[in-house]
């Protein structure tokens, strides 16, 4: 462990090098507060620090800037240290911007966490994940075909957690009106209330034979009905910020990193894998703590928000360099997470509440 001297050290070379880019040498330290210390002596200090491989020495320049393990030490033991400032942060322009997106009333989960994820985009300036609930944990509350041209129907599917798809399909010439009509009514007369796997498997299965035979080809392989199902489960990942992040990296030099960011961002599973914390509260992985090949230089910071059950676990995360404002981050990322928790919280009892009366 290090002396409170070393920690206060290495806490001002990590925040003035995330401030600035620029390796920090003893003249931009000496003075700050806390640190009660001549110039000698904190070049001595740096000089230990870099011995035990938190810091590193930047070319012919007195600067040093952090190492990952420098990145770690101030994660694991520095931050948790400013766990108050962590909660109290905030500027109040910030906390103005925060309340705004949650004081609207909107109708869906899903509008609330893209706008919260926007928000934290924005106030980051790097990349902001949300993986909803896994559309397999969804459920059927309705399913309709609206006749739109000849042979043409417009089809929708509604959850009960308040995701809404449609798509247009033509049709066959040989499926008959009531041949549709009569799938419609047995899907929401038998199937409403069912996870969405769960509908699919009865349709292919329990009442694929009380089905017209021209109609069973909307149910198979590549169908209509998977084709709306699979569209449901790309709903629940919301990415915002892009932009922020190939811009970082295209100026820091980084420009292989864009190619597996963007395999990343667009694959649905190893998000989920990158964003499960392995413990509660906010948790950070640096480097090669992410498991992703060519993303060795970036660092996430993630946490859970939990619905009433697991399946309506709610993964939120902040992507950005491993030279990152970890503090600020934290601050940022706690206050929308507080936020969208009593928002999470709220909505489910509101939809249990309807589910109850419902049931009366």
């Amino acid at each position: 462990m290090l002396t409170k001297r070393q920690t206060l050290i290495l806490k001002a070379i990590i925040d003035a090098y995330s401030a600035s880019g620029e390796p920090v040498g003893s003249k931009t330290l000496l003075g700050l507060t806390g640190i009660e210390a001549s110039s000698a002596t904190i070049r001595n200090e740096m000089v230990r620090l870099e011995k035990q491989g938190l810091i590193a020495k930047m070319h012919s320049s007195s600067g040093r800037v952090p190492t990952e393990a420098g990145y770690r030490y101030y994660i694991n033991f520095i931050m948790p240290e400013y766990g108050g400032a962590i909660d109290s942060g905030l500027s109040t322009e910030d906390s103005r911007r925060l309340q705004e997106v949650f004081q609207v009333p909107y109708l869906a989960l899903g509008e609330i966490v893209n706008r919260s994820t926007s928000l934290l985009a924005e106030l980051t300036n790097y990349v902001a994940i949300a993986l909803g609930p896994s559309a397999r944990e969804f459920h059927l509350a309705g399913f309709r075909l609206v006749p739109i041209a000849s042979h043409q129907v417009m089809a929708i599917l509604v959850t009960e957690e308040g995701v809404v798809e449609n798509q247009i399909f033509r049709l066959p010439v040989s499926i008959e009106e009531e041949d549709l009509e009569q799938m419609v009514r047995l899907i929401n007369r038998e199937l409403v209330g069912c996870d969405l796997t769960t509908v699919m498997t009865k349709l292919r299965t329990d009442f694929f034979h009380y089905l017209n035979e021209s109609v069973q080809q909307l149910i198979g392989q590549g169908s209509m009905m998977e084709y709306l199902l699979n569209k449901v489960n790309t709903q629940r990942v919301y990415v915002q910020g892009k932009n922020n992040l190939y811009h970082y990296l295209y100026e820091s030099d980084d420009i292989d990193q864009i190619d597996y960011l963007n395999q990343l961002l667009s694959n649905p599973d190893q998000m989920n894998q990158m964003l499960t914390p392995s413990e509660q509260g906010i948790q950070v992985k640096i480097g090669r703590d992410l498991s992703i090949e060519g993303l060795d230089h970036l660092s996430v910071m993630t946490a859970q928000l939990e619905g009433p059950s697991a399946h309506q676990t709610i993964s939120v995360a902040i992507l950005g360099p491993e030279n990152m404002s970890y503090l600020r981050m934290a601050q940022l990322f706690q206050g929308v997470r507080v936020e969208l928790c009593h928002y999470i919280d709220s909505y489910y009892h509101c939809e249990e509440g309807k589910m109850n009366g419902k049931n009366r």
